[in-house]
């Protein structure tokens, strides 16, 4: 594990996804998840939350965790990957040992307080994407119109990469206390000028332009 660590070999990454892995519209258990289709339809599934480690530089990934996300026992409302990952994330502590530095990678649906003091509690850190966050997309905006954004560049053979990034905003109204680092990515074509790809992310990791462009690799790993 120490010869996949990123950041000058502080950190294992561990991205966090779900994913579906049984749906049927007749057969189901007692555990099955239930969705009423406008049409009158009702389909039963299963989903599953897992936790690898991933690389960058690398193809290969290990698995790390998994939490199924199914109905719980006596209850009569659907479970969700958020629940789930109240579950997986004692899980992902415990696989990799108390002494692991980890930076775990969600998707926007996991930029949330209580799921980044649940984060916090492991001593986990974290790269989330931030789509659809208008409070933090307020603050950035602000910091864009006075030029207060710090950025970096770089080019490969085929594509230009322009990072911008800053520190401290306060992550939501309702969670004013905790406070995250911001950095977004734009990839364009050399040749055609044309959008190859971008996205936005929340760390607690401090940005800095010696490490931007690596946190950017963590992020989109």
């Amino acid at each position: 594990m120490q010869k996949r660590r990123v950041l000058g070999g502080r950190y294992t990454v561990v991205a966090v996804d779900g994913t579906g892995h049984y749906c049927f519209g007749s057969k189901n258990c007692e555990h099955c998840m239930v969705k009423n289709h406008s049409s009158g339809k009702v389909s039963y599934y299963h989903q599953l939350l897992a936790a690898v480690a991933v690389n960058p530089k690398e193809a290969t990934v290990f698995p790390v965790a998994c939490e199924a996300i199914v109905k719980q026992d006596g209850s009569t409302k659907n479970d969700c990957e958020l629940n789930a990952s109240k579950r997986i994330i004692p899980q992902i502590r415990e696989a990799l040992g108390e002494d692991e530095p980890i930076i775990a990678v969600f998707d926007a649906l996991y930029l949330n307080g209580p799921h980044i003091e649940a984060l916090k509690d492991k001593n986990i850190n974290f790269v989330v994407c931030t789509k659809g966050q208008t409070y933090l997309d307020v603050q950035v905006k602000r910091l864009r119109e006075s030029n207060q954004l710090e950025q970096c560049t770089w080019e490969t053979k085929h594509s230009r990469g322009v990072a911008n990034f800053t520190n401290g905003l306060i992550l939501n109204g309702t969670h004013r206390d905790i406070l995250v680092n911001y950095f977004e990515y734009t990839e364009t074509d050399k040749q055609t000028g044309e959008p190859l790809f971008y996205s936005t992310w929340a760390t607690d990791i401090e940005i800095t332009q010696d490490n931007v462009r690596e946190l950017v690799s963590v992020a989109r790993s």
